[in-house]
């Protein structure tokens, strides 16, 4: 055998041993911390005591030492607590105002131990301050034995944060957070074109605050579109930290747009922003079309309803605007329409909840003048012998502009939902819960599908519950309750399927969950279905 391959045999045996032997050591230690986060209130030259739950989880012949100890931490952007750098200061830290007991403790696999806890104010402090308590799994290290000492080793560590936040009463509060900046941006997930919201806060004050956000998305002629929360999470803002609230939602139709985002944070006034933005080709961009490639035209309205008993008249109005300098064709026409998981608008032969028979439009092409508005009617009379239910429809403006060397063209769509009266049934339910993005990231995204089972358009919406599964010892915790998903109130056509999604903006532990997503589709209607889930812990190796 040559020394190289003699050199290649002694690596690859040396690999082997060193991923068996974390594979072993990783699947003996499991720990978990109750609670992560503590909450206290307590005046200056106030001891207050609180406790915290230690259990090695993992299997019964397994032996874990554990160091515990406050420790100083930052908050990043997302809400992610890390602990400080070398060379990294806190003015906000509180640790060395607490104590535990004890500092070291050895459990066996399925033993738990309480951590007792104290946190002494100091005289002459007021407002918050936040650090955290952390829980170490000490390392193992062995060295091979061979003709190289000391060839490698291995350090494997284990470590929970368990925060503790701290509000004294008393003295000068001064609430005050600032809105730094509001952008748009274009977001890729699971291969989908997406649009991200970001406020950016800062805390400029000496208290910890609880922020809400919302965010409110208008047509450029003022039109209220959707209102969806802007965040998620706890929405707490620690004193000098700055926090992102950040909401991401689908792709919008091509069209100019104004995004409001307001902001409470327990003060009577609002912080309050707003931005324009267009939406062409499937991005998302500041400012306006105009400014970009595309057709700056307007039709209003993008849904119509109507309510029409069989054999009845009905008659509506789009207005369509041309808001630029140069005249634009426009041809006009209705078409079968489906909704996608996603909530865009497409193309279907399917004609069973279709009423393009029985819709008729006044014109079918026109040019616009610059800076001209033209009404366009829509008639709709349903035939005497149809039955009750939901008929539906897309009249689609398709804008070119015949100057325009690379042969720009728009289309803009207008939804009609027609309800015949009579027999309504409105039903639906939640047919899977999906956790993705977990390894990517360490904010999980929720998908619901629901699916209308009735014969009718319902209207819906959709909120999010996350717990603990709970233990023997530990009952289930509520980690959020009923957080809306980010879509806010959508239409979903009968027989179709409506994805809902979340981004949970606050990272979760390694444990077990159960995720409620409830679905309303009217006054007192709910569809709920509830899962499980694990996120899987992952273990820091250092060679």
């Amino acid at each position: 055998m040559s020394k190289k391959t003699y050199a290649l045999f002694i690596v690859t045996i040396t690999l082997m041993v060193f991923f068996s032997f974390i594979q072993q050591v990783l699947s003996q230690v499991n720990i978990s911390v109750t609670p992560l986060f503590n909450e206290i209130t307590s005046y200056p030259g106030v001891t207050k005591s609180f406790e915290i739950l230690l259990v090695n989880e993992g299997d019964p012949s397994s032996v874990g030492n554990f160091r515990i100890r406050p420790v100083p931490v930052k908050v990043n952007r997302t809400g992610y607590f890390q602990l400080l750098g070398k060379d990294e200061t806190n003015p906000w830290d509180c640790s060395e105002w607490i104590k535990v007991s004890p500092s070291e403790v050895t459990l066996r696999g399925q033993e738990g131990k309480i951590i007792e806890c104290t946190i002494t104010i100091p005289r002459g402090v007021n407002g918050s301050r936040y650090s955290a308590i952390l829980f170490e799994l000490l390392p193992e290290k062995k060295t091979p034995t061979g003709e190289e000492e000391g060839v490698a080793s291995l350090t494997i560590t284990t470590q929970i944060l368990s925060i503790v936040s701290v509000t004294i009463p008393g003295g000068k509060i001064d609430r005050k957070v600032n809105l730094v900046e509001f952008n748009v941006e274009n977001v890729k997930i699971e291969n989908s074109n997406m649009i991200a919201f970001t406020a950016l806060l800062k805390n400029q004050g000496n208290v910890t605050v609880q922020t809400k956000g919302t965010l409110i998305i208008k047509s450029r002629l003022g039109r209220r579109i959707r209102e969806i929360p802007l965040g998620g999470g706890m929405g707490l803002l620690f004193p000098g930290a700055d926090a992102e609230l950040r909401s991401i939602i689908r792709m919008l139709p091509p069209g100019e747009y104004i995004a409001d985002a307001y902001i409470r944070y327990g003060v009577p006034t609002t912080l309050k922003t707003s931005i324009p933005f267009s939406v062409t080709t499937g991005e998302a961009k500041l400012g306006t079309l105009a400014e970009g490639k595309g057709i700056d035209v307007v039709a209003e309205p993008s849904l119509q309803e109507i309510t029409a008993p069989p054999g009845s008249f009905r008659s509506s109005v789009i207005t369509i605007q041309n808001m630029t300098e140069k005249p634009v064709d426009v041809k006009v026409n209705a078409k079968p329409v489906a909704l996608g998981s996603d909530g865009e608008i497409s193309d279907t032969e399917d004609t069973r909840y279709s009423c393009i028979d029985w819709i008729k439009i006044d014109t079918n092409s026109f040019i616009l003048k610059p800076k001209e508005r033209h009404s366009v009617r829509v008639n709709v009379t349903p035939p005497r012998d149809i039955k009750s239910g939901g008929r539906y429809a897309n009249v689609s403006f398709e804008v070119s502009d015949p100057s325009s060397k690379e042969g720009l063209v728009t289309t803009l769509d207008t939804l009609y939902l027609v309800t015949i009266p009579g027999e309504l049934k409105y039903s639906g339910e939640v047919q899977d819960i999906r956790l993705v993005g977990v390894g990517e990231s360490v904010f999980p995204q929720f998908l619901a599908l629901f699916r209308n089972t009735g014969n009718i358009h319902l209207k819906t919406n959709a909120v999010l519950t996350i717990k603990t599964k709970g233990t023997d010892k530990e009952k289930p915790k509520v980690l959020i309750e009923e957080l809306p998903f980010s879509d806010g109130e959508v239409i979903v056509l009968p027989d179709g399927v409506r994805q809902f999604m979340l981004l949970y903006t606050q990272p979760l532990e390694p444990g077990e969950y159960i995720v409620t997503a409830k679905v309303n589709f009217g006054d007192k209607k709910w569809a709920v279905l509830e899962k499980e889930f694990k996120i899987e812990k992952k273990e820091e190796v250092k060679e």
